[in-house]
């Protein structure tokens, strides 16, 4: 009898809406970009599908949105994007930035909106894993992604890296599937390769940062050790097959030449120009990507700025290599404000995830598959490595890594929170809980 009690009173499987496969879709196409990777084998006409299908996310959004869907940093992003239209020197570039802006938050609003089951959001992570992965693999001998208009540099394929780096460890240690466990520490170790490959100074610098991170992070420091020695045998490995003649360490010791020579100096120029843009315009900035147009403008007449700008009229095209940078002189301390916003809510919720509630909450709602608290210090790492490398690359329009790590947050804080509701409700009135998948060995994180 109880067996058939416990069948009739088990919530009924939910069913997958089109608004969630809407979903997974949209994240795939922002991930893995199968679109560009085809059309660079000539299938041009596919690159429009991201577009296409983020008006029916935006009618989904005004059907199904709920109220955390539209935080307010958001939206105040967007006002300030919006307001800049009429009035920067180059309004082309301001839509450039707003367009990008608007497909990331289109697609985070609806995640948030739909995706309200561990379930549902496991498998995102799962996802999020796997992009590490293939793009990793493909940056294999070369340090960059040929086909990827991003990742086609290597001063952007090293930071993916870095981050991949920190999330796969802590995928890897915080995972009760072995499978698993053996993927995410395989990416870990291929993100190491591929950084190596990568020749960039600054992300060496944030990989160290990283490492710095999860050191004090960790609870599991020997286990951390252990890794780290094989993370460093392969690198070291890497670097003496790829780089025989010393190449890799001459590179790395040019770190030491600062602001007075090469790509140091042309970034310090930048960036002081930069300064001299703010103190004109503090409150909104110059708008946005339109640091290039104002320092042109502004340096005119001035002769020989330095290093490789001869004449001013080159700044015109330039970015500042800094998002730091970036954010003050094109939206001034407003857009200041709002960016340390969207941080200061992101590290709120990876706290709230870190709870012993939220934990018990995440391992009821998904059957123990990998510990909440792994998944936030993954989050976390991936964060802090994101950050490091701001300061030498400037990303927040080009790429969705930013935007893609403040989407977990949000969306495992609400679903932890949700999915509270639903268990409360059950377990009060003697509903027994699902049993979770059998777990053989104690595995560090794992909620007993």
């Amino acid at each position: 009898m109880r067996p058939i009690m416990v069948t009739l009173l088990r919530p009924a499987p939910q069913r997958t809406t089109p608004a969630v496969v809407l979903v997974y879709i949209l994240w795939i196409l922002v991930w893995f970009e199968p679109d560009w990777f085809l059309a660079a084998r000539g299938a041009g006409v596919l690159v429009r599908i991201f577009p296409l299908l983020l008006l029916p996310a935006m009618a989904m959004i005004a059907f199904n949105g709920r109220r955390e869907a539209f935080y307010w940093p958001f939206v105040a992003l967007l006002a300030i994007h919006v307001l800049w239209l009429p009035f920067a020197i180059n309004s082309g570039f301001v839509m450039v930035c707003l367009k990008r802006l608007i497909h990331y938050l289109v697609v985070i609003a609806l995640t948030v909106s739909v995706i309200d089951t561990g379930r549902r959001a496991e498998l995102l992570l799962k996802l999020f894993l796997l992009h590490f992965i293939w793009f990793a693999v493909q940056g294999i001998p070369s340090g960059f992604v040929w086909w990827h208009i991003v990742l086609g540099n290597q001063d952007s394929y090293g930071p993916l890296m870095v981050m991949g780096l920190g999330f796969s460890y802590y995928f890897a240690s915080g995972t009760t599937s072995t499978r698993y466990r053996i993927l995410a520490s395989v990416s870990g170790l291929i993100c190491m390769a591929g950084l190596v490959l990568t020749f960039t100074r600054g992300a060496m610098l944030a990989l160290a940062v990283v490492i710095l991170a999860i050191w004090i992070r960790t609870p599991r420091k020997l286990a951390f050790l252990g890794y780290s020695v094989v993370a460093l045998a392969i690198g070291l490995a890497v670097i003496q097959v790829a780089y025989p003649n010393g190449e890799f360490w001459e590179r790395m010791q040019s770190i030491g030449d600062g602001t007075t020579a090469g790509t140091g100096e042309t970034r310090w120029i930048l960036w002081k120009l930069a300064g001299e843009l703010f103190l004109v315009h503090p409150i909104l900035g110059v708008g946005p990507g339109n640091f290039g147009t104002n320092a042109a403008e502004y340096s005119a007449g001035q002769g020989n700025l330095g290093n490789i700008f001869n004449d001013p009229s080159m700044l015109y095209m330039w970015f500042l290599h800094n998002d730091y940078v970036q954010v003050l002189v094109e939206q001034g301390l407003v857009g200041v404000v709002v960016m340390g916003a969207i941080l200061v809510g992101f590290n709120r919720r990876l706290r709230w995830l870190r709870t012993a509630e939220a934990r018990r909450r995440w391992h009821e709602a998904t059957g123990g598959f990998i510990d909440l608290r792994h998944v936030s210090l993954g989050l976390e790492v991936a964060m802090i490595g994101y950050l490091a490398n701001a300061v030498f690359y400037g990303h927040i329009y080009l790429i969705h890594w930013f935007w893609s790590l403040v989407m977990f947050a949000h969306l495992l804080a609400r679903v932890t929170r949700t999915e509270s509701i639903a268990v409360g409700r059950r377990g009060h009135a003697q509903v027994p809980t699902p049993r979770a998948r059998p777990v053989t060995r104690p595995v560090a994180g794992t909620i007993a």
